[in-house]
């Protein structure tokens, strides 16, 4: 089975957080995180069709 690479993350919202405005690395951080939090959802799932599409193969190829 092949390794597979989730990008997760953008970096315009990184650069965002390291300029000092108060109150503003907070919401971007939590914005990040949601952000974040979808992509890890989304790429587990692509991730598990994946690995039941290589399974099938594997099981069926006689």
């Amino acid at each position: 089975m092949k390794p597979y690479t989730i990008k997760i993350g953008s970096p315009k919202l990184k650069a965002v957080k390291t300029d000092h405005v108060p109150g503003a690395s907070k919401g971007v951080s939590k914005y990040d995180k949601l952000i974040t939090k979808n992509a890890n959802r989304s790429g587990k799932k692509s991730l598990r069709q994946r690995v039941k599409n290589d399974l099938n193969e594997t099981v069926f190829r006689f």
